[in-house]
């Protein structure tokens, strides 16, 4: 009996783990194929100025100036532990992406923006291309798509769901919720009410047992580099503030974070979203009332 292919299109090197990282681990330990195809995952040329907003992402990595080589290495851990297989391209995140004549697409953030014409010109369709070059790939082996809802709005991971749903129009799509985002006040509502209403959407739990809330946490404890920013104290988010609005005091500004503790908080937090919603959520059109165990296919 042949596998089922299920492809996870992830925008960032993080967001799968970070989103269903424990429904991820159940599909493995059952013996499925999960593909986690991460898109923004690029380095930016050496000797290329950098934007406001890439200084600020790249300071708070504390990886230097080729941030990504590490942050993929911490990919391919998370992947690991979940027992999935990988693949990374090489397109630019939203914070190094420029037009034809150099100017940066977004200066001052990419979260609850609008996607540039540029990205949608040029960078949506050859993310659409590589998602259709994988499920062609797998086409005999039922293959199953999985991206992101986009609560939030960050423009990487619209573009990453506008891509996919243009790649496999003909196949059913399950869309996970984004977190950190969706457990904003009205993110996520806001994202299915953005989209027909939500008259159509309707979601599937899957239930975790403890041993895949604990892959999914373990997971998301891999990306070293992200763990402080994602979740930080009340002073670290403070002196975050202060570095970037007044960086001539921000400067003098310890910047060291507790790692011991930043683990503890990104645990709190996972742990208690996982409760709160009973599981991992999933959204499709036209579902069958969800079942406490169900596959999302």
């Amino acid at each position: 009996m042949s596998k089922h292919v299920h492809l996870f299109v992830s925008p960032h090197l993080d967001d799968v783990a970070l989103s269903c990282g424990g429904y991820v681990r159940y599909l493995t330990r059952a013996g499925e194929l999960v593909i986690v195809l991460t898109v923004f995952a690029a380095d930016l040329p050496a000797g290329t100025a950098l934007s406001w907003l890439a200084r600020r992402n790249q300071t708070a990595w504390r990886l230097g100036d080729a941030p990504f080589a590490a942050r993929r290495d911490e990919d391919a851990a998370a992947m690991q532990l979940l027992g999935a297989q990988f693949r990374h391209l090489d397109f630019l995140d939203a914070i190094y992406r420029r037009d034809f004549a150099g100017r940066y697409l977004y200066m001052g953030r990419s979260v609850g923006v609008s996607v540039h014409p540029d990205d949608w010109q040029n960078c949506e369709p050859r993310v659409r291309h590589e998602v259709e070059q994988v499920l062609q790939k797998h086409e005999s082996q039922d293959g199953h798509l999985y991206v992101p809802l986009g609560a939030g709005g960050h423009v990487d991971h619209l573009l990453v769901r506008h891509a996919g749903e243009l790649a496999h129009e003909s196949g059913v799509i399950a869309y996970y919720e984004d977190f950190p985002y969706a457990d904003q006040p009205d993110a996520l509502q806001s994202q299915l009410h953005r989209n027909g209403n939500g008259a159509t959407w309707q979601a599937a739990l899957a239930a975790l047992t403890p041993d895949e809330i604990d892959a999914r946490v373990g997971a998301v404890a891999c990306y070293v580099s992200q763990v402080p920013g994602l979740f930080p104290s009340p002073l670290e988010r403070a002196q975050e503030i202060v570095r970037t609005r007044a960086p001539l005091i921000g400067r003098y500004i310890d910047g060291r974070v507790n790692m011991d503790a930043s683990r503890k908080r990104m645990t709190v937090a996972l742990q208690s979203h996982i409760a709160r919603v009973g599981g991992e959520r999933f959204w499709q059109s036209g579902l069958s009332a969800p079942k406490k165990r169900q596959q999302i296919s």
